[in-house]
């Protein structure tokens, strides 16, 4: 005797469920039972008493459901006369019949005697009843010619579908959107499914669609909604477990009603009919996330019960989720490079005088042996007054150097085509006597010309923090394509080094705007922080009204000065590209006022990185300290420190409000 499960094609993984089945018969000795159907990609069967082999061939090849997981008891038997069968996930289609027929020429063993003369399944499903029946079966020594009987009957059920169920990919939710410019993605945002923000200050908002059904027709129902808080999936948050957001009360559920009012969830939950805009089965609901709080996860959960018995069961949570919505912050830095090899000039030039174009310079040895056979490429670079007035433009030429001339106070040199555009000094600073506009030797794209602060490991390190950082490169979301900054052997001092971020930083113009950082790669300030190591990096965040928030990385320091000849006496060698790597990331993340107060600590960290009890913390400071572990700032990666300290520099990146912090915070 077998019971035959009959299956259509299943409906969506929305409706997964567990089912399990009880099997009861009154003979003495067991009988070769096997549950045997068919789900749309073809036959499954289960050997409920693997001693007999039923249906034939090895019971592994029986012992499965398509890809779902089956659990049985007994696992064998010889004298039962009862069996449990459960698949997880199951499909149930509603209606379907679970019918008991004779099987001819399948299962040898059901001779005379041994078979059933009544059967009893009863059917569950997320362990719910949802049927039993019973059928009597004569005894008769040949399995041939009996129609299927119908054992039990599927109800049809309703059920919740979401657009975005649990197995749908994560989605981002942006909480600020701070450049109208920014058109990635979906308008700017990660998911089509968020809300655009009328103002960058607006909440973030997602749009939560589902449907509900019963035998796939959409009806009209009263169902439930709540907020599930599931692990985060930070990988240095190691004690991770529902219910850890760190801004819980920040989110709520809401939709709007026929009238355009706003219900808003009570006590975390939400009661709505399913038929937005008077369309019956239509779920649309509005999931308000926290408005500060990086990497705080959230899943929509429904149920036809404002109990949400569905969400405890033996089988576990079999309540309607949505996927997992993930709060990013997105920062955007300007990454600005300083010419390796360039001069100030040292008097107006350009407006389209006639060729041949001489220039007074600075200094003329960077374009020394220039010949009209032998031109040295240049790139000029102007940028507005430092105090706002005058013309508010910016802009680049490329020319050709072909001799130098003079010394002292009127050096020259001549390039081979006249300057469209205009270029002088600018002494509107209060603090620094002179800013003026500048030439480079440069080739178009030869980074080898340039102080270039690599940021290849700043996209994973804040990632890790859900932060977007964007760079914004020339001519990549810089608004006139000017990333370039003169050359200075040496930034001799703080307020030089602050009023050239000011004056060359290209989406300045006004000040920093929100939710971006500066970045600049320059050679050398020895003279600045008086570090024993040499000066490596410094980053400023006061932010006064004069100069802006700004990070220097001095890769000529790193690449020949004190610091790099201090480490490798230490560690014997040095990674260079990984080292200006490092010092990039730490800087910048000086930029978000991590542990504070800097006034005290500068910002630096002494503890170890999360993951080891050997490295230090990506904040480390190097003072020349013989101490120190400090090798590990070559090995191409940037780890901070314990989530598990109210300090952390993740839980300050992740937490501060936005937009970012251009202040100390103490």
């Amino acid at each position: 005797m077998m019971i035959l499960l009959l299956l259509t094609t299943p409906a969506v993984a929305a409706s997964a469920a567990v089912l399990r089945a009880e099997y009861r018969w009154n003979t003495h000795q067991g009988v070769a039972i096997a549950v045997v159907g068919q789900d749309g990609s073809g036959d499954h069967r289960i050997d409920l008493i693997q001693d007999y082999n039923a249906c034939g061939g090895t019971s592994p090849t029986y012992d499965q459901w398509g890809s779902s997981t089956v659990t049985k008891s007994p696992a064998t038997s010889d004298g039962a006369t009862g069996a449990t069968i459960t698949i997880d996930p199951f499909y149930p289609t509603p209606g379907a019949e679970l019918q008991a027929f004779p099987w001819p020429n399948r299962c040898e063993y059901a001779s005379p005697g041994y078979l059933p003369t009544t059967i009893t399944v009863t059917i569950y499903l997320d362990d719910v009843q949802v049927s039993s029946g019973a059928r009597d079966f004569p005894v008769f020594p040949g399995i041939s010619g009996d129609t299927w009987q119908e054992i039990a009957t599927y109800p049809i059920r309703p059920r919740i579908v979401w657009e975005l169920d649990q197995n749908a990919a994560p989605v981002k939710v942006l909480l600020h959107k701070y450049r109208d410019d920014d058109t990635t993605g979906f308008g700017g945002y990660f998911s089509i499914y968020q809300e655009p923000q009328a103002t960058p200050t607006d909440p973030p908002v997602m749009r939560i669609h589902g449907t509900t059904e019963e035998n796939s027709v959409n009806v009209t129902r009263d169902v439930w909604l709540r907020i599930v808080d599931p692990p985060s999936t930070a990988p240095y948050e190691t004690q991770a477990a529902a219910g850890d957001n760190q801004d819980p009360s920040g989110a709520y559920l809401y939709y709007i009603d026929g009238q355009g009012n706003q219900v808003t969830s009570t006590n975390g939950v939400l009661q709505m009919q399913s038929n937005q805009d008077n369309v019956a089965g239509r779920l649309r609901a509005y999931l308000k996330t926290s408005d500060h709080y990086a990497g705080e996860n959230y899943r929509v959960e429904a149920s036809f019960d404002p109990s949400f018995g569905c969400a405890v069961t033996a089988n576990g949570n079999r309540c309607a989720q949505t996927t997992t919505f993930t709060t990013w912050k997105r920062v955007y830095v300007e990454r600005d490079y300083m010419f390796r090899a360039g001069t100030l000039l040292a008097g107006p030039a350009g407006g389209g005088s006639s060729t041949p174009v001489v220039i007074r310079v600075a200094d003329k040895s960077p374009f020394r042996g220039a010949r009209n056979n032998n031109p040295i490429p240049a790139l000029f670079i102007h940028a507005p007054s430092f105090d706002g007035s005058g013309p508010r433009q910016r802009y680049v030429e490329y020319r050709n150097v072909i001799k130098t001339a003079g010394k002292g106070l009127n050096q020259t040199i001549m390039i081979d085509q006249p300057l469209n555009y205009t270029y002088g000094d600018d002494r509107t600073s209060p603090v620094v006597p002179s800013l003026p506009d500048a030439v480079g030797v440069y080739t178009p794209t030869t980074i080898s010309q340039l102080y270039f602060p690599d940021t290849s490991l700043v996209e994973g390190l804040f990632a890790e923090a859900f932060v977007d950082e964007r760079i914004l490169d020339a001519g990549t979301g810089t608004p006139n394509g000017n990333a370039y900054i003169p050359y200075y052997e040496t930034l001799a001092n703080r307020d030089l080094k602050m009023n050239l971020a000011k004056k060359w930083c290209d989406v300045c113009d006004g000040g920093l705007p929100r939710n971006h950082q500066y970045l600049a790669g320059a050679k050398t300030a020895t003279a600045i922080g008086a570090e024993p190591t040499g000066t490596m990096g410094l980053t400023d965040i006061d932010q006064d009204g004069v100069v802006i928030p700004s990070s220097f990385v001095f890769i000529g320091e790193l690449e020949g000065g004190a610091g790099s000849l201090v480490l490798l006496d230490r560690c014997g060698s040095i990674s260079l590209p990984n080292w200006i790597r490092e010092t990039v990331v730490h800087e910048l993340v000086h930029g978000w006022d991590v542990n504070p107060p800097t006034d005290g600590t500068a910002g630096h960290c002494t503890l170890k990185s999360w993951n080891s009890t050997d490295l230090e913390c990506g904040m480390h400071r190097i003072n020349g300290d013989p101490t120190e572990d400090v090798c590990d700032r070559w090995d191409n990666s940037f780890v901070l420190h314990s989530w598990v300290d109210s300090a952390s520099e993740y839980r300050r990146i992740r937490g501060q409000f936005e937009p970012m912090s251009q202040r100390r915070q103490q």
